[in-house]
């Protein structure tokens, strides 16, 4: 890894770009829970290349020129889709504005991120001049160790849960489970992370064919269809069954 932009991971998929950032030490936004249970801190981003890649793009990010480098990888690559830190957070308000010059510029490019970098009032104008950008779509993530965040047109919210009984108490849009040991499409009124059900499918479900988090129509019907009920299959797993239409008379 050489620092940059790169394709999909295994649950981005092949579709999604991402640029990431070392984690925890860019976030000043972070809580403790998330802290605590963050997943860019073991496993694949606990390895000695990406954690050096990782650091290699948070001194390209200090670059005065750091927008041009950025424009000219999205343009080179022509990438669709880029989420924004997969790993770390918008860490000032200079870097949080020089994404909003690399977003004016590719407006070919759609761009996501989540963010806990709301919690900083020096940084909290630029991201709310991201979220106006047609071409964003930008989420405040929230969990129950922290405030709640602003409520922001264009900005939707995400909930980190710790567990099953970890449940919202006030408005979120989606929810991200950190234990996962039942099926579960809906914690209290939220939609949880379709990959993040518990559930058995089909096919292999990535964020390139779920887009949810990036495609604000797809969100709405994605939610609508998955008040489908649940039921166990011969082999005990559990799977989506369609609710019945009613037939017209």
């Amino acid at each position: 890894m050489n620092g940059g932009i790169f394709p999909g991971n295994g649950k981005l998929g092949p579709g999604i770009w991402s640029w990431s950032l070392p984690a925890i030490t860019t976030c000043p936004g972070r809580s403790k829970e998330c802290e605590k249970l963050c997943y860019a801190t073991s496993g694949f981003f606990a390895m000695p290349s990406v954690t050096g890649t990782y650091r290699k793009n948070w001194e390209t990010a200090k670059a005065p020129d750091f927008s041009r480098r950025m424009l000219a990888q999205i343009l080179v690559n022509r990438v669709d889709v880029l989420r924004i830190h997969v790993s770390g957070d918008f860490y000032d308000a200079a870097y949080t504005a020089k994404w909003l010059t690399i977003v004016r510029a590719a407006r070919r490019t759609t761009f996501y991120c989540y963010t806990r970098s709301w919690r900083d009032p020096k940084i909290l104008p630029h991201l709310l001049a991201l979220a106006r950008e047609p071409n964003v779509q930008l989420w405040f993530s929230w969990d129950r160790a922290m405030p709640y965040p602003p409520r922001v047109r264009r900005v939707r919210i995400a909930y980190m849960s710790v567990n099953d009984a970890d449940v919202p108490e006030k408005h979120v849009d989606l929810v991200f489970r950190t234990n996962r040991r039942s099926a579960m499409k809906f914690l209290g009124k939220a939609l949880v992370c379709p990959h993040e059900q518990g559930l058995q499918r089909k096919s292999r479900l990535t964020c390139t064919t779920c887009r949810i988090c990036f495609e604000p129509d797809r969100f709405a019907a994605v939610r609508r269809s998955n008040k489908s009920r649940l039921a166990r299959n011969r082999q005990g797993k559990l799977i989506e069954v369609p609710r019945r239409t009613r037939r017209k008379v």
